[in-house]
């Protein structure tokens, strides 16, 4: 445990340099995970068929866990584990195993935790300013 608190709560928001999250009103009702799976794709620069392939090369887990936990972080109402493994075709324990990594991930790398609060800043953003999926663009 960290500071209390089981490592796997996001406990280490306070440490970020990037502007504090809006009040849950502001942030987007809605955000696609076709979006979010296409956007850290091109980042990662993997072919979407490798993120849903079954392979555990690192850079796939990371990008994996790196989309269940904006799935869970930047809609006002967060998706849970079984939507997030409909997404993305994997069962809701490999999604809280993937949402559990990318929490250790934050804590122990802080160029990763730098790219998931920018790509966090990034659809939080695009999402309430625009109006919505239907504007929103990668």
């Amino acid at each position: 445990m960290i500071g209390g608190a089981p490592f796997w709560r996001d406990g280490d928001q306070r440490q970020s340099s990037l502007p504090a999250l809006r009040p849950v009103a502001d942030r987007p009702v809605w955000v696609s995970p076709s979006r979010v799976i296409a956007f850290v794709c091109l980042f990662y620069r993997i072919e979407e068929a490798a993120f849903f392939a079954h392979r555990r090369a690192d850079e796939l887990v990371a990008a994996r866990a790196l989309v269940v936990w904006l799935l869970r972080q930047v809609p006002a109402q967060p998706m849970n584990y079984c939507q997030i493994g409909r997404a993305i075709e994997r069962d809701r324990t490999s999604v809280m195993h993937l949402h559990k990594h990318v929490i250790r991930l934050r804590l122990q790398d802080r160029a990763f935790k730098r790219v998931a609060e920018a790509m966090r800043f990034h659809f939080t953003h695009i999402y309430s300013h625009i109006g919505g999926p239907d504007h929103a663009s990668l």
